[in-house]
């Protein structure tokens, strides 16, 4: 069986994935980043960084990744970002120093227009993840074109 650095909210249906995952029988490490920065991502801070894509965010994100990786190093066999919005290039490029897939799995429309810039970062991080997985075929097609490697829906 695997052993999974998971990356996603462990309140929402990403937590629901990460219990299916660890009933499986993987070993699932749950890494929740609206928990760990829970305070920049609520009120008007959460606000600003929605719209700007989590811009900000990135070299404070890139620092907590740097240290869960060094933490976990040798014991991964994969990652699964669950969103993927707030991780851009950077983070993903320090993640896979842990030398094993890293995959996004992510159920929103993250090339669509409906949340502007919500998902800037991740649209940048398209081309360094291993695997992308999503629920739409225009969305996949769209991340194709975006540079992802391997895109499955």
């Amino acid at each position: 069986m695997a052993h999974i650095l998971y990356l996603g909210d462990q309140f929402a249906t990403s937590g629901h994935r990460a219990n299916a995952i660890k009933r499986l029988g993987h070993t699932v490490d749950l890494r929740d980043p609206y928990k760990e920065f829970g305070k920049m991502l609520s009120s008007w801070r959460g606000a600003l960084h929605f719209r700007t894509g989590y811009t900000f965010l990135q070299s404070r994100m890139a620092k907590w990744l740097e240290s869960i990786i060094k933490e976990t190093s040798g014991r991964l066999d994969v990652i699964w970002v669950d969103s993927g919005e707030l991780f851009g290039p950077e983070c993903v490029m320090l993640l896979r120093k842990a030398k094993c897939p890293v995959i996004l799995y992510n159920v929103d429309d993250p090339t669509g227009k409906r949340d502007g810039n919500r998902f800037n970062s991740l649209i940048k991080a398209i081309p360094d993840y291993d695997l992308i997985a999503l629920v739409r075929k225009e969305t996949a097609e769209e991340c194709k074109a975006l540079g992802g490697k391997r895109v499955m829906r």
